[in-house]
């Protein structure tokens, strides 16, 4: 399974857009550079999940990201605070690893 959202869907979820319309610049690369990095997050995390479970994953970390101030510390783990992690842990598959000294 893979991300299927386009760069103008993830704006209009996020309530940037409204879906159709392309997004100008800057905010298309912003837009952009989010679905990029949020895709590769959710896909490495689970590439098993379901796409619709992926997209709605890579909203929600996306919301997230766009939405934190640049210059706060208080929560740095995006991934899990959004809910994204949640909704994708049912299809991490846990791999064991062999650990020698």
């Amino acid at each position: 399974m893979a991300v299927s959202l386009t760069v103008d869907q993830l704006a209009a979820e996020l309530r940037i857009g409204d879906g159709t319309t392309p997004l100008v610049e800057p905010m298309a690369g912003i837009m952009d550079r989010l679905l990029g990095a949020c895709s590769e997050i959710v896909e490495h995390y689970a590439p098993a999940a379901p796409e619709s479970v992926q997209n709605r994953a890579v909203v929600r970390l996306a919301g997230y990201e766009y939405d934190a101030s640049p210059t706060s510390n208080r929560f740095r783990n995006g991934f899990q605070n959004s809910g994204a992690q949640a909704l994708l842990a049912q299809y991490r598959v846990a791999r064991a690893v062999l650990v020698e000294d």
